[in-house]
């Protein structure tokens, strides 16, 4: 998945094993990106399925964080996932952009909202959103209970089938951005990472290790 504009360009595409290490092999593939996206600079994380946002230094991959947010041009940010939703949100007319890392503990985080939230206290005022690919509801199985971990706002994301339970990131998370964002300012990836051969799915590969990696960045 790619979109490229005049003044942005976002995608998520299967990388390698080595996604979310901060290693100096992984700095290097970082910057090898940036030369096929012609991004001046990079920024990326190590997400911890939190729910902190951190404006995003050029050059350097940044621990314990699950969200960036920068106003430079030219700065390409990076993040890493397998089932997780990627979240981009940009302003269609200021230079602000952000990245998050959306599991179900960030969700439960409220991530998607601090995202938003941290661009608004920057000046934003015309936020658009698209919530990339991920697990979808039919493939995320979860226990009895689980909602009151996840505390959704929307009470449709909890699904019970038989005696099974499924929970759904793409509704909980639009929901969240709702609160903010029109309704028609939010676009959501019909690709599911579980169904989907072309990108790494940690239920479906029940790898730790492969990932897929979520990028944006303002031209």
């Amino acid at each position: 998945m790619r979109k490229d504009s005049n003044r942005l360009i976002y995608g998520y595409e299967k990388h390698n094993d080595k996604i979310g290490q901060a290693t100096e092999e992984f700095q290097q593939e970082l910057e090898q990106k940036c030369r096929e996206l012609s991004a001046p600079d990079f920024s990326s994380m190590i997400q911890v399925h939190g729910n902190t946002i951190i404006t995003a230094q050029p050059d350097r991959i940044h621990p314990d964080c699950d969200g960036l947010i920068t106003d430079q041009v030219g700065l390409m940010l990076f993040g890493s996932f397998a089932d997780c939703l990627p979240i981009y949100v940009w302003d269609q007319t200021k230079p602000l952009i952000g990245l998050a890392h959306a599991g179900w503990k960030g969700t439960a985080g409220r991530i998607a909202q601090n995202l938003v939230k941290q661009l608004i206290d920057l000046g934003a005022t015309d936020l658009h959103a698209m919530i990339g690919p991920g697990i979808c509801r039919q493939h995320y199985q979860v226990s009895a209970g689980f909602d009151l971990e996840a505390k959704p706002i929307n009470h449709r994301s909890m699904l019970k089938i038989g005696n099974n339970y499924f929970f759904d990131l793409y509704a909980e998370n639009q929901a969240q951005l709702k609160v903010y964002l029109k309704p028609d300012a939010i676009e959501i990836s019909p690709i599911c990472t579980y169904e989907d051969g072309n990108y790494y799915s940690y239920r479906r590969d029940q790898k730790t290790r492969g990932r897929n990696l979520g990028y944006i960045m303002l031209k």
